[in-house]
């Protein structure tokens, strides 16, 4: 008895041979799009960034140009004309807070949790500098 199936092409196929190869190809085309559906999802959920602005304490006028880095990585960045600055593709995990680096000057760092929250987070004892981030999101 011959089977008869569909296959992309519009017609029918009545041989074995070729309606296993078309499961064959539907299987590995599946695969394949769950694969990078799954890569996709994966790598959009691993990173986070923390973003803020720096701030004088005293003032409050922005410290332009700043280096800000998490202790003992290689994540920082500096801050632009008006303080802002965005450090990404942090892992999630528990580093030594940003530090503040400005002319050479480092503050200790204190503990800081990155991954799935939202919101702001202030740091007030960091002399002289107040910490004021913008959004701290994971991606």
């Amino acid at each position: 008895m011959v089977s008869v199936s569909y296959c992309p092409g519009n017609e029918y196929i009545k041989s074995g041979f070729v309606q296993a190869m078309c499961q064959k190809f539907y299987k590995l085309v599946s695969l394949v799009l769950l694969f990078l559906f799954a890569q996709t999802r994966l790598s959009a959920a691993v990173y986070g960034s923390i973003c803020g602005k720096i701030c004088d304490a005293d003032n409050q006028q922005p410290l332009p140009f700043t280096n800000v880095f998490l202790a003992n990585t290689t994540w920082g960045d500096a801050a632009d004309e008006q303080g802002a600055f965005c450090i990404e593709r942090i892992a999630p995990g528990v580093y030594q807070y940003v530090k503040f680096d400005e002319y050479g000057n480092t503050y200790p760092p204190e503990a800081l949790q990155i991954g799935g929250f939202w919101g702001e987070h202030r740091v007030a004892d960091m002399l002289p500098f107040d910490y004021f981030p913008e959004k701290v999101n994971a991606r």
